[in-house]
């Protein structure tokens, strides 16, 4: 009766001029999200500069000058407590109690900052950082 026809989804999409699947052009991956800038989260001073080694620091740290942060959950007067070190390796001070709250958060969480120092006063070792979060 009716003359066999041999029709596939393929030849149909042919015929409405529409390109078969096979033949679609992959999409590229998606380009990795750009780097974030740093985040500046804290002006602070460092604590207890006389206990430590800021004074054998003192001569060489500069303004602009990187230095170490590095978490202390075990000490005993400050379960939030941020040791401060020169580049060195000479531990300043502790970044000041009352502000040290958010970034030893961050820092449990596994957040990176960096800091710097901001301003030096050497004739009372007072030394100030700026601390910046660095987003993933």
């Amino acid at each position: 009766m009716f003359p066999s026809l041999s029709f596939t989804r393929r030849r149909a999409l042919a015929l409405i001029g529409i390109a078969p699947a096979a033949a679609i052009p992959a999409t590229p991956p998606p380009a990795a999200p750009p780097a974030r800038a740093p985040v500046r989260l804290l002006w602070t001073r460092v604590n207890g500069e006389a206990y430590y080694q800021a004074s054998e620091s003192l001569p060489t740290l500069t303004e602009g000058a990187p230095v170490i942060l590095r978490r202390e959950p075990d000490n005993a007067y400050d379960r939030r407590a941020i040791e401060v070190f020169d580049m060195d390796g000479r531990k300043l001070g502790y970044i000041a109690r009352m502000d040290n709250s958010a970034v030893a958060r961050m820092m449990d969480a596994g957040e990176r900052f960096a800091a710097r120092v901001s301003r030096i006063r050497p004739d009372d070792n007072d030394i100030r950082l700026e601390v910046d979060w660095l987003p993933a």
